[in-house]
């Protein structure tokens, strides 16, 4: 059975803030190689050299379904996000550091920037002490709020600017224990000093502001998302394919929120010597699979925009046609598209290595490369980089329904 994972939850949502940009830029079917869907996406983003890609795809999740709600386009600072996430997780890692696992991290110690890292235990408990890291960014949202670009906005764009922010948060962590503080007993607050401007003032130059100017109103980011986005997070639920018996559902599921309007936050292991191009794609005739096959290089998080079944054509897809394509069965898809977090063209990954090309920064998952992943034996997995979609909680309702 496909796994469901559900929050327990009812808080007012709260998520990501966004702000106004120029002249409204969809993505629609006449521009996009496949065409079944039409949703209207904002522009493709970068996210630079953070390994941040859960954050842009929840960003570009929720622009779209603002965009397609009254359509207004908006632009999230992904970043504001990451710097809650960044605090959240060394406040969890400190807390469990002997001295000289914290002498180590002030030597060569990085920032948690990938969904790999779990946040603190509160969050994790507001989705059941689920596994999959998407609902952390969720819980992350609705507790923190998050800002508008234009008010908040710190992009990494080289790696030695990378190497600088790391390098600050080190020292000033290291200036914090020689004044005295037990770094394992720092409050989230505390810690996120830790991140702004370090000795050389190399670190990140503010905290993400939790009040800010919008259209003529000072609010904040939870008033911004309650009267603004009017997005609830307890709206969507995350599902979790773990074996090849479990993703046909998982593929119809998607293929679901897609027909109905929904792009799709889609996680997944990744080996980028399976990107050609904008494609990703599996080994078809393969006689054993294993997480190095597709997992090498960690895992990533998009956005699904569209789906095409085999034999599919090009050209706007009637209603009709749309709810045949839609029963077809799960054997039949021939690929996902996505909108990725990788700019527009030929593309390097946070560790400076290529990683794919598109010219305009949408990429193609064949089916091959989603049935790759299902057949890695569970012993081998890795289970934070499990395949990880996020969909309407009406659809997963009406799911369990009918069986």
């Amino acid at each position: 059975m496909l796994e469901m994972l559900k929050s327990r939850l009812a808080l007012p949502f709260v998520l990501l803030l966004l702000s106004a940009c120029g002249s409204q830029n969809f993505k629609t079917n006449e521009k996009s190689s496949l065409e079944t869907v039409a949703i209207p996406q904002t522009e493709v983003r970068d996210q630079g050299r953070l390994g941040i890609c859960w954050a842009y795809g929840t960003s570009a999740l929720i622009e779209s379904e603002l965009l397609k709600l009254n359509g207004t386009q908006v632009d999230i600072s992904e970043e504001a996000i990451a710097f809650e996430h960044m605090a959240e997780a060394l406040r969890a890692q400190f807390a469990k550091m002997m001295s000289s696992d914290l002498l180590d991290f002030m030597g060569r110690g990085a920032l948690p920037e990938g969904w790999a890292t779990r946040t603190t235990p509160e969050l994790a408990a507001m989705y059941e002490n689920s596994k999959y890291v998407q609902h952390d960014a969720l819980a992350l949202i609705k507790l923190k709020g998050a800002v508008p670009e234009s008010a908040w906005s710190f992009k990494i764009k080289t790696p030695a600017q990378k190497d600088q922010l790391f390098r600050a948060v080190r020292q000033n962590l290291h200036q914090a224990l020689q004044n005295g503080f037990i770094i394992q007993n720092l409050s989230v607050e505390q810690i996120k000093d830790l991140i702004l401007i370090g000795p050389n003032g190399n670190a990140f130059p503010s905290r993400p502001p939790t009040t800010f100017s919008w259209q003529g109103r000072t609010m904040s980011s939870l008033e911004f998302v309650k009267d603004v986005l009017k997005f609830d997070s307890d709206d969507w639920e995350a599902i979790a394919v773990k074996n090849e018996e479990n993703l046909p559902q998982f593929i119809q599921l998607v293929k679901r929120a897609l027909a109905e309007g929904h792009s799709v936050p889609l996680a997944f292991p990744i080996n980028i010597d399976r990107i050609s191009g904008d494609i990703f794609t599996g080994d078809r005739n393969a006689k054993q699979y294993n997480w190095a096959d597709y997992g090498r290089d960690g895992g990533h998080l998009v956005l699904v925009t569209d789906f095409i079944n085999k034999g599919g054509s090009r050209g706007a897809v009637t209603d009709a046609n749309l709810q045949l394509e839609l029963m077809k069965p799960a054997a039949d898809l021939d690929a996902f598209l996505f909108k990725n977090s990788w700019g527009v063209g030929a593309k390097t990954n946070e560790a400076g290595k290529p990683v794919g090309s598109s010219v305009d920064g949408y990429y193609r998952m064949d089916l091959s490369y989603l049935s790759g992943i299902a057949k890695i034996p569970a012993a081998t997995r890795n289970p934070w980089a499990a395949t990880l979609a996020v969909v309407p909680r009406s659809l997963v309702a009406s799911e369990l329904k009918l069986r």
